[in-house]
């Protein structure tokens, strides 16, 4: 089997990372942290509170069917009468919020949550849509029977840390390659041989000797 010997281009990016890949890591690392940490900080944040409730008869069938009904324009409408007539009516923010109902296959048990950019917001929410939920899906889902398990949770933070991770990674990139561009092109045409072994080491040359130079000043 034939060994392919590398040219001095390729032992120069070879004895280059060698000599500088641990601070180019470090650099984006610190980079891509630093970003991601101030990227959630200035991203609006999101809160989310969750309320429990349970088909009392364990007929977990028709919990799929609560899902469809969270969605309608029925219930949405019936909320929303509910948040005019309470202390929140006046809230600039009080339609920007999201609704979702998420359940276990073949259980009785399932889960409203709302989110919003108010964490007390989002837990009346959760609290009115419970009530409401069960005050009205009884006239157009024939066999519920729900109970409330518990009721809206206080809200935390959503963070999403898929983003997050996203944006570092993308700035660790971004700060990695642009660093080696920079160090790499200062190697190559700094014109300057650090000591006496750089040629050796990357020209294969064996060292041939040192040549002094004598400067005088004339007279």
């Amino acid at each position: 089997m034939m060994k392919r010997t590398l040219d001095w281009r390729e032992v120069l990016i070879i004895n280059f990372f060698k000599k500088n890949g641990l601070i180019i890591l470090l650099v984006g690392l610190i980079f891509g942290v630093g970003v991601a940490f101030g990227y959630d900080k200035l991203n609006p944040a999101t809160y989310e509170s969750s309320g429990q409730l349970v088909q009392n008869d364990n007929n977990s069938g028709i919990v799929s069917s609560y899902k469809q009904f969270l969605a309608s324009n029925l219930f949405s409408t019936n909320l929303k009468k509910k948040i005019n007539q309470s202390t929140w009516k006046d809230y600039d923010k009080k339609n920007a919020y999201s609704l979702t109902l998420t359940y276990d296959y073949n259980s009785p048990f399932f889960v409203i949550k709302a989110t919003s950019s108010n964490a007390k917001y989002s837990q009346y929410l959760t609290n009115t849509a419970q009530n409401v939920f069960i005050g009205s899906v009884g006239n157009y889902l024939a066999g519920s029977n729900i109970s409330i398990v518990s009721h809206g949770s206080k809200a935390t933070k959503v963070i999403s840390m898929n983003r997050l991770v996203s944006v570092g990674v993308l700035v660790f990139l971004i700060v990695g390659i642009l660093m080696s561009a920079i160090l790499l092109r200062h190697t190559v045409h700094s014109g300057v041989i650090k000591n006496e072994n750089e040629i050796s080491d990357i020209f294969g040359l064996k060292n041939l000797g040192l040549v002094g130079l004598n400067m005088t000043k004339k007279e």
